[in-house]
Order: structure tokens, then sequence, then C-alpha cells
């Protein structure tokens, strides 16, 4: 008996998500901005630069190939672009909680877009859906990794089969961030999420199915090397003493011969 071909998307969707899949980027270039450079002396240098010192759009045309046509749907998609992010049951994520390590990017992201302009309550409104897989995989005591995977898959089946959203484009709408092993791990057991859905993830280096005309890539967050956090100390002997004498080669140290003089 021949298998039933799974239903595919319209053309004219696959243009519209292909529009959708690039504001997104835009939207993550710009939660990203606002996480890492306010911290960085680069950005501090940035900002004790004059405006006028920076170009506008018209003086940057190699950048887009009509920038009077990027500037109009750039403008049009920062008013109108709105993310739903799905409800949970769970009261992980609402608790106040120190963002660092592995799922530190991951937190920057949640924490960002909850306070900007993009998240929207009403779905009707949203381009995109979000699915908080986090909130459903982050460290549990009790719980192990295999535990916290089969979590995310029922919250994820959960949200297919109450919300009808996913399957007005099969879930080429929605999106969710792996930024920890746990998320890949849990991604896996999904097959439709992974096929149709947009993965945001910290590294495309995993060993798993990166999908570049689909996926995106969120930088992870690098916190500075503490010493005292970390009890990691280099040996004794690995700091040399700096000497202030000039030290002398012996001469038959050196090939003669050679073309340098």
């Amino acid at each position: 008996m021949q298998g039933s071909n799974p239903p595919q998307i319209p053309a004219n969707e696959f243009l519209t998500l292909r529009r959708t899949l690039s504001y997104l980027s835009a939207v993550i270039i710009s939660i990203c901005f606002s996480i890492y450079l306010p911290q960085s002396p680069f950005h501090l240098q940035v900002l004790a630069r004059p405006l006028s010192d920076y170009p506008r759009y018209s003086d940057a045309s190699e950048l887009t190939h009509i920038p009077k046509a990027f500037r109009m749907d750039y403008m049009k998609m920062e008013g109108s672009f709105k993310v739903f992010v799905y409800p949970h049951k769970t009261t992980v994520c609402d608790k106040t909680r120190k963002i660092d390590g592995k799922y530190g990017s991951e937190g920057f992201f949640y924490q960002n877009l909850d306070q900007s302009r993009f998240l929207t309550k009403d779905p009707d409104k949203a381009n995109l859906f979000l699915i908080p897989t986090s909130c459903h995989s982050l460290p549990a005591e009790g719980r192990s990794v295999d535990e916290r995977a089969i979590a995310v898959q029922h919250f994820v089946n959960s949200l297919i089969s109450e919300y009808p959203y996913w399957k007005r484009t099969l879930g080429a709408d929605h999106f969710f961030i792996t930024c920890a092993d746990i998320h890949v791990t849990s991604s896996e057991r999904i097959w439709n999420l992974m096929k149709n859905s947009i993965r945001v993830a910290c590294s495309p280096s995993y060993n798993t199915e990166y999908v570049p005309h689909k996926d995106v890539s969120l930088p992870q967050s690098v916190q500075p090397f503490n010493v005292s956090v970390s009890k990691i100390m280099p040996p004794v002997d690995a700091f040399i003493t700096p000497t202030t004498q000039p030290v002398t080669l012996p001469a038959d140290k050196y090939n003669t011969r050679s073309r340098y003089r």
C-alpha cells in the first residue's frame, strides 16, 4: 500500500514565508545588537562619534540593490512585524533567574523580545509564532535529559492539537530556539518541527540538520573568564619572570650559509 504524501504549502504562501523569514532575521539582528553592543568598548566608541560621521541610507547604496525600496520595506517591517509567544503551563520561565551559561543567549532573546514592540498578545496579528521550548527543557531536579526532551515533545504536540495556527502553514511560520544540547535532543524527536519550522540556533555546528535556507543563527553570549569563579589556576611554573638583561645567543647556533645576513 502506497503511503500518502504530506500536504504541500501553496506557492503564494511560500513567498510570504520567505519575506517573513527575512523579517525574523532583521529582528534577531536588532535584538543581538541590543544584547551585545551596549556591553562592548566598541559600542562606547561608536556612541562618542557624532551622527554626521555616519552615512545616510541614500549614501549606502552599495548595501542593497534598491536602497529606497529597502528603507521603505524595513520601516514597514518595524511598524507591523509581530511575534506571538505560545502560552506555557510551567512556571520555570516566570521565575527570576540569572541569565548566563549555555542558556544565556536564549534568556537574553526572550527578555529583549518581551520588552520590544515586536511582541503581541493577539495571535491574529502575528507574523510569526514562537514556541518556548526552553520552558520545558530547563534543568529540573530529578529529571534526566531524556525526560526533559520527552516533556518538550509533549508540549509541542499539545500546541499543535490545541491551537489552529500550526495547521495553517504546517508550522512554516513558527520558530524555536536551540541554544543547548537538550534543545537539539528534544527537537530531533519532532520531525515536523525540524522539517518545516524555523530554527534559531545559537550555533550551526551541532551534529544536526541545519538548513541554511530556513534556519537562522543566533550569536552565543560569551562571558568573560573569571578565575575566582572557575577555580582554575595555571601551574606556578607557567609564570615566567621577565628579565631586564639582554639574551646573548652563541654564534655557533647560526647558519653562516643562510641567505639572510
